[in-house]
Parts: structure tokens; sequence; C-alpha cells
């Protein structure tokens, strides 16, 4: 992007320096003239180039996602495909009115609310990047203290397979996966999913969808309950614990544990001081 950029400037300051010390600047207007149409044109199509690029980028990075590894953070990127489909409606309006301001004789099309939508994308763009790369900070290091801290120990079972999923859970955190499915485990056990729901019901007395979320709440609530990361967000926190939503994580550890993510942090914070 740096390039294109350079190179159109390069060229107008040129056409600026040699405008200001020619005596005859009817052929340097022409000429001029075409650069800078040169240069609509041209941005216009590399922006769509770009709009087109990230779209892409999007669909690759969701593409990752479809196998679970934990040392990648999962980013909700739904809010980005939204702003970037605005920008590209403008895109469209930029070159519609490029193409009457160019080819459409005395027709000037007036480019003020263009600007101002696009002013309004800027902003858009900064305010939820910002606050979403502060959710994003805030996981790696709630994560990066997880792993340094946290030494699950095992349990004794019966089961061998049984004790693969503990393992599988305590020391490989797989509950941190947001789109871990009963299907997923039993494809890493390789055991059929009807055999390891009846595995988890006849061992451990539950299921696996209460099963996975008793480790997502304790996970969470050794969180909520640590002043360290009293200035962490709600959402922060119930994200990292592999909830995939702040809805889900408020339901479900409203439902075990009787109180909100937000009562149990002040109940048990009020306690530690």
């Amino acid at each position: 992007m740096l390039l294109p950029f350079t190179f159109f400037l390069s060229l107008t300051l040129s056409f600026r320096i040699i405008y200001c010390f020619s005596t005859t600047n009817d052929n340097i207007d022409k000429l001029y003239t075409l650069t800078i149409q040169t240069n609509e044109i041209f941005s216009v199509i590399f922006s769509l180039i770009l709009i087109a690029l990230s779209f892409k980028m999007i669909s690759d990075y969701k593409k990752t996602l479809r196998e679970f590894n934990k040392e990648l953070i999962r980013l909700d990127l739904n809010w980005l495909k939204f702003i970037l489909s605005f920008i590209l409606v403008f895109t469209l309006i930029w070159a519609y009115f490029t193409y009457r301001n160019i080819f459409v004789e005395n027709d000037k099309p007036n480019f003020y609310l263009l600007w101002i939508g696009i002013a309004t994308i800027i902003y858009l763009l900064g305010h939820i990047g910002i606050y979403k790369y502060g959710i994003i900070l805030e996981r790696k290091k709630l994560r990066t203290i997880s792993i340094l801290s946290n030494r699950a120990k095992k349990n004794e079972v019966t089961n061998e397979h049984i004790a693969e999923l503990e393992f599988l859970m305590k020391q490989e955190k797989f509950y941190l996966n947001p789109n871990l499915s009963l299907e997923t485990v039993a494809k890493r056990l390789n055991i059929s999913p009807s055999y390891l729901s009846r595995l988890i019901h006849n061992e451990l007395n539950t299921s696996f969808s209460n099963y996975v979320h008793l480790y997502r709440i304790n996970e969470a609530k050794s969180y909520l309950s640590n002043p360290e990361f009293s200035n962490y967000t709600i959402v922060a926190i119930g994200l990292e614990a592999g909830f995939n939503s702040r809805s889900s994580f408020f339901g479900v550890f409203k439902k075990e544990t009787g109180q909100t993510p937000l009562e149990f942090k002040k109940a048990h914070l009020k306690k530690s001081t």
C-alpha cells in the first residue's frame, strides 16, 4: 500500500514544482489533470481489491478455528465483516462519483456526504477495534497466568477412556475450545460419540455438556475470585474460560451457581479484603 501512495505523491509534487517554474502551463495542466484522474481510478480499484482480500483473510481465519488449538485465542470477527461491508458500499459510491466526475461532462458530484460517511466508519473501526483489542490482551494475560499457575492434578478413575478424557480437560484444557463437541472428543479418544456419552453418564453421573460446563465455570471462578484480575472485564473472563458468548456464560454460570458472574466476583473479592 505504501508504494502506490509514494508513487502518486512524488508525481504530484513533481508537477507542482514544474508548474511553479514553467512559463507555459497549459500542457502541464492537462497532464496533471490526467494524473489526478488516473490516481482516482487506481485508488478505487485498489480499495476494492483490499476489501476483497480482507474478506478472504477473515474466511481463511475462520477455517483455522475448525480444529482447536489451545495456543490460539479465538476471535469473533463478525464486527469487522460488518464494518468492511459498509466500507464496500461507500467505495462503490466513490467509484460512481469518480465516474461521473471524470467521464460525464459538466457533472461534478458532491463528495462531502461520502467523506462524512468514511469518517464515521473510521471512527467506529477505531472505537470497536480498541475495545476488541483490549479484550484480546486481557485474554492473553489470563491464559499466560493460567498456564503458569494452574497445575491440574489427576483424579484416580477406573475407566481408561475417562482417564484420557480427564487428561484432555485438565492438562490440555480442551474445555477452552468454544466449539468443543462430543464428536470432537470421541474422535480424539478413538471411540464412538454414543459410547463416550454412556461412559460419562455411568462413570461421572453427568452429561457431556454439564461436564464441560463445570470445567469452564471453575476456570472462570478462579479468575473472578482472584483480586489480581479484579479490573478485567467479565466478558474477557467468560470467553477465556471457553464460553462462546456473553449470554451463554451468564446463563450457565447463573444456573450452576445461583449467582451472576458479577455477583460471584463481588462476593468473593469482598471476602479477600
